[in-house]
């Protein structure tokens, strides 16, 4: 081994030390972040505490590159930043997906079978007074708004927040506010403002 690599050696190996450390909690953060924002309106306390989260380590992250830089000297030669960008990929990866609504299309996709066997079966079969029912990956509270059914999510803090599935041959959105997730399916919310 030669006398450079001797050098490099330390702090190579306190780098590894910093990383496994650092990326465990992002991906438990990015797992946080998805559930969070796989439910229409967004659970609040999940997504605000993964939202501290994430300031928390992109500060511990800053002061670990500072010190590794301060630490092993200006000479950069030899050195890789290749594992100092993991951190930041991981967090630009996760926050493109919530902007694409990624994490609420999966859960979607996934409850969707449930969903379409609750629409099949029809109007007068579902009790609206029984509370939340579990239905695919979500708790719904039915109601019937404009004559089709409302699966109502526990998302949001000001808004209700649902899915509606309307009917063919329907043209537009079923309700004021909402937006499509599939071309039968909408993600609408009700109460609040604009």
């Amino acid at each position: 081994m030669t006398e450079r690599a001797a050098e490099q050696r330390p702090g190579r190996l306190r780098a590894l030390g910093i990383h496994a450390l650092l990326i465990p909690l992002a991906v438990g953060l990015l797992i946080a972040m998805f559930v969070a924002t796989s439910v229409p309106g967004w659970e609040p306390v999940l997504f605000i505490g993964a939202v501290f989260g994430w300031l928390a380590l992109g500060l511990g992250w800053f002061i670990a590159c500072l010190a590794a830089y301060l630490g092993e000297g200006r000479d950069s030669r030899g050195r890789s930043i290749t594992p100092w960008l993991i951190l930041p990929t991981i967090a630009l990866a996760g926050a493109a997906m919530v902007m694409l609504d990624v994490p609420l299309r999966i859960r979607f996709e996934l409850s969707r079978p449930a969903m379409e066997a609750v629409v099949q079966t029809g109007v007068g079969l579902i009790d609206t007074a029984a509370g939340p029912v579990r239905v695919g990956l979500y708790d719904i509270d039915f109601e019937f708004i404009d004559n089709r059914i409302w699966f109502g999510v526990d998302g949001g803090i000001f808004q209700s927040y649902g899915f509606v599935r309307t009917k063919e041959g329907d043209a537009g959105p079923p309700l004021d506010r909402c937006r499509t997730i599939d071309s039968d399916w909408w993600v609408c919310s009700t109460g609040g403002s604009d």
